[in-house]
Protein backbone atom coordinates (compact mmCIF):
# COMPACT_ATOMS: atom_id res chain seq x y z
CA UNK A 1 0.00 0.00 0.00
CA UNK A 2 1.47 3.18 -1.38
CA UNK A 3 0.89 6.16 1.35
CA UNK A 4 1.43 9.68 -0.06
CA UNK A 5 1.87 12.21 2.93
CA UNK A 6 1.28 16.21 1.78
CA UNK A 7 2.91 18.43 4.24
CA UNK A 8 3.65 22.01 5.77
CA UNK A 9 7.21 21.90 7.01
CA UNK A 10 6.06 19.52 8.91
CA UNK A 11 4.76 19.30 12.68
CA UNK A 12 7.42 17.10 14.12
CA UNK A 13 4.55 14.84 15.39
CA UNK A 14 2.63 14.73 11.73
CA UNK A 15 5.93 13.82 10.33
CA UNK A 16 6.68 11.14 13.00
CA UNK A 17 2.99 9.68 11.93
CA UNK A 18 3.73 9.66 7.96
CA UNK A 19 7.48 8.18 8.50
CA UNK A 20 6.17 5.57 10.42
CA UNK A 21 3.50 4.92 7.44
CA UNK A 22 6.52 4.05 5.39
CA UNK A 23 4.65 7.57 3.50
CA UNK A 24 6.23 9.35 0.73
CA UNK A 25 6.78 12.81 1.82
CA UNK A 26 5.73 15.46 -0.24
CA UNK A 27 6.11 18.91 0.36
CA UNK A 28 3.21 21.29 -0.55
CA UNK A 29 4.05 24.45 0.95
CA UNK A 30 3.58 28.31 -0.22
CA UNK A 31 7.18 29.78 -0.05
CA UNK A 32 7.67 33.41 -0.41
CA UNK A 33 9.12 33.40 -3.84
CA UNK A 34 5.68 31.99 -4.73
CA UNK A 35 3.26 34.82 -3.30
CA UNK A 36 0.33 35.82 -5.45
CA UNK A 37 -2.21 37.62 -3.72
CA UNK A 38 -5.37 35.07 -3.62
CA UNK A 39 -3.79 32.52 -5.86
CA UNK A 40 -0.61 30.60 -4.27
CA UNK A 41 -2.63 28.48 -2.60
CA UNK A 42 -4.07 26.88 -5.08
CA UNK A 43 -1.04 27.18 -7.98
CA UNK A 44 0.81 25.57 -5.69
CA UNK A 45 -1.62 22.79 -4.94
CA UNK A 46 -1.92 21.93 -8.71
CA UNK A 47 1.80 21.80 -9.18
CA UNK A 48 1.31 19.37 -6.23
CA UNK A 49 -1.01 17.30 -7.55
CA UNK A 50 1.50 16.71 -10.62
CA UNK A 51 4.13 15.32 -8.03
CA UNK A 52 1.40 12.54 -6.38
CA UNK A 53 2.28 9.23 -8.13
CA UNK A 54 -0.06 7.57 -10.10
CA UNK A 55 -0.14 3.89 -8.04
CA UNK A 56 -0.95 6.42 -4.81
CA UNK A 57 -3.48 4.28 -2.62
CA UNK A 58 -3.59 7.00 -0.04
CA UNK A 59 -3.25 10.67 0.40
CA UNK A 60 -2.53 11.99 4.32
CA UNK A 61 -2.51 15.67 4.06
CA UNK A 62 -1.16 17.52 7.50
CA UNK A 63 -3.84 20.36 7.21
CA UNK A 64 -6.69 22.09 5.44
CA UNK A 65 -3.53 23.72 3.13
CA UNK A 66 -2.79 20.18 1.72
CA UNK A 67 -6.54 19.36 1.52
CA UNK A 68 -6.85 21.49 -1.81
CA UNK A 69 -4.46 19.05 -3.48
CA UNK A 70 -5.57 16.18 -1.98
CA UNK A 71 -8.91 16.41 -2.88
CA UNK A 72 -8.29 17.35 -5.82
CA UNK A 73 -6.48 14.14 -6.51
CA UNK A 74 -9.62 12.49 -4.44
CA UNK A 75 -11.88 13.77 -7.20
CA UNK A 76 -10.02 11.69 -9.91
CA UNK A 77 -9.24 8.72 -7.68
CA UNK A 78 -12.62 8.25 -5.91
CA UNK A 79 -12.01 4.30 -5.28
CA UNK A 80 -8.62 5.61 -3.25
CA UNK A 81 -8.82 7.05 0.29
CA UNK A 82 -7.90 10.38 1.48
CA UNK A 83 -7.74 11.27 4.99
CA UNK A 84 -6.81 14.86 7.11
CA UNK A 85 -5.25 15.28 10.21
CA UNK A 86 -7.37 18.16 11.99
CA UNK A 87 -5.00 20.22 13.90
CA UNK A 88 -4.60 23.63 12.50
CA UNK A 89 -6.38 27.23 13.01
CA UNK A 90 -8.89 26.78 9.67
CA UNK A 91 -10.93 24.43 11.30
CA UNK A 92 -11.50 26.74 13.95
CA UNK A 93 -12.26 29.27 12.00
CA UNK A 94 -14.49 27.57 9.55
CA UNK A 95 -17.71 28.09 11.57
CA UNK A 96 -17.25 32.04 10.72
CA UNK A 97 -16.21 31.85 7.45
CA UNK A 98 -19.06 32.33 4.72
CA UNK A 99 -19.99 32.16 0.93
CA UNK A 100 -17.47 30.65 -1.86
CA UNK A 101 -14.69 29.80 1.46
CA UNK A 102 -17.25 28.12 3.24
CA UNK A 103 -18.62 26.17 0.39
CA UNK A 104 -15.12 25.04 -1.11
CA UNK A 105 -14.05 23.92 2.54
CA UNK A 106 -16.75 21.78 3.21
CA UNK A 107 -16.77 20.59 -0.39
CA UNK A 108 -12.68 19.71 0.44
CA UNK A 109 -13.51 17.95 3.90
CA UNK A 110 -16.73 16.18 2.34
CA UNK A 111 -14.10 14.18 -0.03
CA UNK A 112 -11.97 12.95 3.30
CA UNK A 113 -12.67 9.55 3.87
CA UNK A 114 -10.62 9.97 7.47
CA UNK A 115 -10.22 12.54 9.72
CA UNK A 116 -7.80 12.73 12.72
CA UNK A 117 -8.28 15.36 15.10
CA UNK A 118 -5.83 15.74 17.44
CA UNK A 119 -8.22 16.82 20.41
CA UNK A 120 -11.64 16.65 21.46
CA UNK A 121 -11.83 20.07 20.88
CA UNK A 122 -10.48 19.76 17.39
CA UNK A 123 -13.24 17.00 16.70
CA UNK A 124 -15.97 18.88 17.85
CA UNK A 125 -15.42 21.64 15.44
CA UNK A 126 -15.63 19.36 12.03
CA UNK A 127 -18.74 20.36 10.87
CA UNK A 128 -21.83 17.99 11.27
CA UNK A 129 -22.52 17.48 7.28
CA UNK A 130 -18.75 15.95 6.98
CA UNK A 131 -19.28 12.65 6.93
CA UNK A 132 -15.76 11.40 7.01
CA UNK A 133 -14.84 8.52 9.69
CA UNK A 134 -13.11 10.59 12.59
CA UNK A 135 -10.72 9.29 15.10
CA UNK A 136 -8.85 11.41 18.03
CA UNK A 137 -5.29 10.70 18.15
CA UNK A 138 -3.74 12.76 20.72
CA UNK A 139 0.42 14.10 20.08
CA UNK A 140 2.71 12.03 21.36
CA UNK A 141 5.29 13.74 23.78
CA UNK A 142 9.15 13.36 23.14
CA UNK A 143 9.66 12.01 26.56
CA UNK A 144 13.61 11.82 26.03
CA UNK A 145 13.87 15.41 25.17
CA UNK A 146 12.68 16.59 28.32
CA UNK A 147 13.93 14.36 31.02
CA UNK A 148 17.43 16.11 31.99
CA UNK A 149 14.36 19.12 33.15
CA UNK A 150 13.56 18.80 36.88
CA UNK A 151 10.45 21.23 38.49
CA UNK A 152 10.23 22.35 41.93
CA UNK A 153 7.12 22.01 44.05
CA UNK A 154 8.43 25.13 45.34
CA UNK A 155 7.62 26.99 42.59
CA UNK A 156 4.19 27.95 41.07
CA UNK A 157 5.02 28.28 37.41
CA UNK A 158 2.68 27.16 34.27
CA UNK A 159 4.14 26.92 30.66
CA UNK A 160 1.72 27.38 27.79
CA UNK A 161 3.81 25.94 24.74
CA UNK A 162 1.97 26.22 20.98
CA UNK A 163 0.70 28.48 18.72
CA UNK A 164 -0.59 31.68 20.16
CA UNK A 165 -3.88 32.22 18.92
CA UNK A 166 -7.37 31.51 19.71
CA UNK A 167 -7.58 28.09 18.57
CA UNK A 168 -4.86 26.99 20.84
CA UNK A 169 -6.73 27.89 23.92
CA UNK A 170 -3.94 30.77 24.58
CA UNK A 171 -6.92 33.11 25.83
CA UNK A 172 -8.56 30.60 28.06
CA UNK A 173 -4.47 29.73 29.47
CA UNK A 174 -4.46 33.91 30.29
CA UNK A 175 -7.54 33.83 31.62
CA UNK A 176 -7.03 30.97 33.95
CA UNK A 177 -3.76 32.34 35.14
CA UNK A 178 -6.01 35.53 36.02
CA UNK A 179 -7.70 34.04 38.68
CA UNK A 180 -4.28 31.81 39.51
CA UNK A 181 -2.40 35.02 40.42
CA UNK A 182 -5.24 35.66 42.85
CA UNK A 183 -4.64 33.12 45.34
CA UNK A 184 -1.06 32.48 44.28
CA UNK A 185 0.52 36.42 43.27
CA UNK A 186 4.00 34.92 43.28
CA UNK A 187 2.92 32.46 40.45
CA UNK A 188 4.19 33.37 36.96
CA UNK A 189 3.64 31.94 33.75
CA UNK A 190 5.67 31.42 30.48
CA UNK A 191 3.91 31.43 27.44
CA UNK A 192 6.24 29.92 24.38
CA UNK A 193 5.07 29.85 20.77
CA UNK A 194 4.49 32.01 17.77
Amino acid sequence: MKIVFLYNHPHPVHGAWAEHSNAVFIQDRVTASFKIAGLSRLLKSLLTLRKIPKDTDIVLCESASQLIAGSLWKLCNKEKKLACIVSDPKMYYIKTTSGVLRKLSLWMFKKTDLLIPTSPMMLSLIPGEVNAKKYVVFPYVDLERYTNYKASLKEKTIIFTGRIGYEKGADKTARVFEMVKIKNPEAKMYMLGF
